[in-house]
């Protein structure tokens, strides 16, 4: 399954990077963020081995730009300068939060307890109100279709962190196999919603390319098959 989720995450990323004009920095904060997942998801196979000290703090930076990388995706999202000001707003109190949190009570799981949960509900209100807001247009506009799709599958990854947090960081629980399968689950269906998402609006900006136009030579032309299916 981590082999599995790993593949669709370098997939997701190849994607982001080729629309990179449609998302510009938004798509690299994306592609960037999916990157740790699979160097980290690599780890746990033991696919790539480092020394213990690095593996951890390799952890804990992952968890300290998650939030700032998410919500830096979302100002593709954004569509008024309101909504991009407080997303920047947001990071940067966060920012500020974790230094707090890491001055007072050291880098340790303590105060990644602390960080996460404020990070995980963040994250999960913006792409709610992002994803309903895609929805609604949806129908009609293909783009907006695989913006609901994008948006859609962070609400469905970021539900399934809250789940693995509270079972881990609170709960302490001792199932740790069976929260990894959710954890690879949740990456393997949160990979192929983007994909999707990504396809579609890779789809919609071909069909905006300029169609052929006839030059006035050809339009005064006659047709003498013009009335052949009549």
């Amino acid at each position: 399954m981590g082999a599995g989720s790993s593949l669709l995450l370098f997939v997701t990323i190849v994607l982001l990077l080729i629309n990179f004009k449609e998302g510009k920095y938004y798509f690299l904060a994306l592609a960037f963020y999916l990157a740790q997942i699979i160097f980290l998801n690599m780890l746990s196979a033991k696919f790539i081995t480092i020394p213990p000290a690095l593996r951890y703090y390799t952890g804990i930076w992952n968890n300290i730009l998650d939030l700032p990388l998410m919500l830096l995706f979302f100002q593709y999202f954004a569509k008024d300068n309101k909504t991009r000001k407080l997303l920047l707003y947001i990071t940067g109190a966060y920012v500020l939060f974790d230094l707090v949190i890491f001055l007072t009570m050291g880098m340790n799981i303590p105060s990644l307890t602390v960080i996460i949960g404020p990070g995980l509900l963040i994250v999960t209100a913006f792409s709610f109100y992002f994803f309903v807001d895609h929805l609604k247009t949806a129908i009609i506009k293909r783009k907006e279709t695989g913006k609901a799709f994008m948006s859609g599958a962070i609400v469905f990854a970021y539900l399934c962190f809250t789940l693995i947090y509270i079972l881990f960081y609170l709960m302490k629980s001792d199932y740790i196999r069976d929260i990894y399968k959710i954890y690879y689950t949740t990456f393997i269906i949160f990979s192929a919603c983007l994909i999707t998402g990504l396809l579609l609006i890779m789809a919609s900006n071909n069909s905006k390319k300029p169609a052929h136009i006839n030059t006035k030579k050809e339009i005064g032309k006659e047709d003498e098959n013009a009335f052949q299916f009549l």
